[in-house]
C-alpha cells in the first residue's frame, strides 16, 4: 500500500490536527489524510491515539 498511514480530523486539541492509524488498526475510521510514513503524518502535526486502538478483526 503506497499510503498505510491513515488519519481523521476534528479532535478538540490544540495541540495536533488530527490522529493517525496504521493499515490496520480502527476499521470504520473517517478517513480525511493517507500518509506515506508516521513520521510524514506527525510532521504534519498528527498524533497516535492515546489508547491503544483495536487490530482489525479478519474478513
Amino acid at each position: 500500500m503506497q499510503f498505510p498511514i491513515r488519519a481523521t480530523a476534528n479532535i478538540d486539541e490544540s495541540s495536533a490536527r488530527g490522529i493517525y492509524y496504521y493499515e490496520d488498526e480502527r476499521d470504520g475510521v473517517e478517513v480525511c489524510w493517507c500518509f506515506a510514513s508516521p513520521e510524514e503524518a506527525e510532521a504534519d502535526t498528527f498524533r497516535r491515539p492515546k489508547k491503544k486502538p483495536p487490530k482489525q478483526q479478519p474478513r
